[in-house]
């Protein structure tokens, strides 16, 4: 594996952290400006010039926003549409991808992925959510929560269970369910700690009515499907993450600099940081390594989200407390910084969730 960045993709990075220092601050992640704005600087893109896909390189660019000062929440958006929602459609291909992956890589489409249900499940045994066949397509029916994007997506992409299905294995299917379809209502969910430019959503289907065109893969390939946005999700939206984390560490080095950092004690957690740091970076290269040659899609994706989210926030713990005052009273959003890192703790699945993934490889 080499992660060296080629001359490409350094010029990407480089070209990224000046557009995005030359329009900060950026529109409100909820209105079409940011959107289009983020598009036309190919931060919204996850293929290579030949069209191949590219997730290392889009990784890159998310990492390089952050270090230039985007905030987490629109990183956040932005990683939830382009990895949770492009890269699904563009790998299956055929009829969503046809009718909505130019929109989203062109930012004039919001992509939502809607999985999480408020029982906290999202397998496919235990899904609430219903597709029942009808003449002319499905009618989709349950309850969704914890959606990024949700409340202002212009597509969903849902999964739901077959009720006359026999196994649980091929019981579900992933659909592509525009936002205006009638029955269809979104509420935004108030009180999250962190990440409060990134609203997430509670979803109702109310007999939502579906062509054929709307199915993701095949019928019965809800958990591939489930699996494949997974797998691009959970290697690659902390991107972004990883490099706010970088800027953070060094305004405290800014801050620390002179006797402060003199002090052993200091020095030794700021070399700690460091090191967290760069545990949390080439975990990331690692994940987006294994997207881009479609090796293990469980265990690898599953352990990149668990180290990744649980180094970034004990990374942002560490600063915070290493600037005292500084820290607590958020000057240089190292406060914020704690609270947006909670969120990533339990998005793409909790701890216990990505435990279990890599708990069932372990006898393969």
């Amino acid at each position: 594996m080499d992660f060296a960045p080629s001359k490409r993709q350094r010029e990407l990075q480089r070209k990224a952290g000046e557009a995005a220092g030359q329009l900060h601050p950026l529109p409100d992640v909820q209105t079409r400006d940011f959107w289009t704005q983020a598009a036309d600087q190919g931060w919204l893109s996850c293929v290579d010039e030949t069209g191949e896909g590219d997730a290392l390189t889009a990784v890159l660019i998310h990492e390089a926003l952050g270090r230039a000062g985007v905030s987490r929440s629109a990183l956040f958006a932005m990683g939830a549409h382009l990895f949770g929602v492009a890269m699904t459609l563009r790998a299956f291909g055929k009829a969503p991808a046809d009718a909505y992956l130019a929109d989203l890589t062109a930012g004039k489409a919001v992509g939502a992925l809607a999985l999480t249900e408020p029982n906290g499940m999202s397998d496919a045994a235990n899904l609430g959510t219903l597709a029942k066949k009808t003449d002319d397509g499905w009618l989709l029916t349950g309850r969704k929560t914890f959606v990024s994007n949700g409340s202002f997506a212009d597509v969903l992409l849902v999964n739901a269970r077959h009720p006359e299905a026999r196994t649980s294995a091929f019981s579900t299917s992933l659909f592509a369910v525009p936002s205006k379809t009638p029955g269809l209502r979104t509420s935004v969910i108030d009180g999250p700690i962190g990440l409060k430019g990134s609203p997430m959503a509670d979803v109702m289907l109310d007999d939502v009515r579906v062509g054929p065109e709307a199915l993701v893969g095949r019928r019965g390939q809800g958990v591939v499907a489930t699996l494949t946005a997974m797998r691009a999700e959970r290697s690659c939206i902390l991107a972004g993450f990883v490099g706010a984390a970088e800027r953070d560490l060094q305004a405290v080095l800014r801050h620390l600099s002179g006797t402060a950092r003199e002090h052993q004690a200091l020095g030794l957690a700021l070399a700690e940081a460091s090191a967290k740091l760069e545990i949390a970076r080439w975990t990331l290269y690692r994940g987006a390594w294994s997207v881009d040659h479609g090796t293990d899609g469980i265990r690898t994706p599953a352990l990149t989200k668990l180290v990744v989210a649980r180094t970034l926030a004990e990374l942002a713990q560490t600063l915070q407390e290493l600037a005292a005052g500084a820290g607590w009273r958020d000057q240089m959003g190292l406060a914020t910084a704690v609270a947006d890192t909670m969120g990533i703790l339990t998005a793409s699945g909790t701890a216990m969730v990505q435990l279990r993934a890599i708990a069932t490889s372990l006898d393969r």
